[in-house]
């Protein structure tokens, strides 16, 4: 792989093409949202907009970036906005100096494309993780708190993402961070304060429509 991609702390993502250089001095393409593009801008905006994580897709045609309050779709392409702007809990945004005070709003999700580009996963808290169809509304997959090392096929719940508990009701002591797509098979896997879970779908159901047929697989508490 020739691009190397890194993101900066004020919602920049970078590319650099190692073909032409190993040093790296000046990305070949910046990818970010110009400050005029914000209607207000104020004490939280800088924080808001740094990036966590982002990921190709695997046909190399699109990023995935991760930001405190949503997911965006870029076309490498296209430098200047985002294709598509997913919110993930957009229900936060009306209490940024409570999240600032109990340290929750520097708190960095990954994220995760599907083998076929389709369906997009990441973390929340009140440990949910919210698969993101590319044409289809999201849904949260809350798993239950382990109580046991090693437990089998869990029960879970799957319910609208949007929009998501109060802030009163958020539990932000169990938030899921970590999340990685098997890169050929439908499975993720999601990993925060209790544990590692790991989704599988079944018969009837895809990533991007998880409604029927899938299941959960607790591999394991491991914290």
């Amino acid at each position: 792989c020739h691009t190397q991609m890194y993101t900066t702390s004020r919602g920049r993502m970078c590319f650099h093409d190692l073909r032409s250089s190993a040093i790296l001095k000046e990305p070949a393409k910046n990818f970010e949202i110009p400050e005029t593009a914000y209607l207000t801008k104020h004490f939280f905006s800088e924080v808001l907009t740094s990036i966590s994580d982002a990921k190709f897709t695997a046909d190399g045609r699109y990023v995935l970036s991760r930001d405190y309050l949503s997911l965006k779709l870029w076309d490498v392409n296209m430098e200047k906005k985002p294709v598509e702007v997913f919110p993930v809990q957009p229900q936060l945004a009306d209490h940024l100096p409570i999240l600032y005070q109990n340290n929750a709003l520097f708190d960095r999700f990954q994220c995760a494309p599907s083998p076929d580009g389709t369906a997009f996963a990441t973390g929340s808290y009140s440990n949910r993780t919210i698969i993101q169809g590319k044409s289809t509304p999201a849904v949260a997959l809350t798993a239950p708190v382990p109580t046991g090392f090693l437990s089998k096929t869990s029960e879970f719940k799957m319910t609208p993402a949007i929009p998501g508990p109060s802030i009163t009701q958020t539990r932000f002591n169990e938030k899921v961070l970590l999340c990685a797509w098997h890169p050929k098979q439908p499975i993720v896997a999601v990993s925060g304060f209790t544990g590692l879970d790991v989704y599988e779908q079944t018969s009837g159901s895809t990533m991007d429509d998880p409604s029927p047929g899938l299941a959960l697989r607790r591999s394991k508490t491991v914290f």
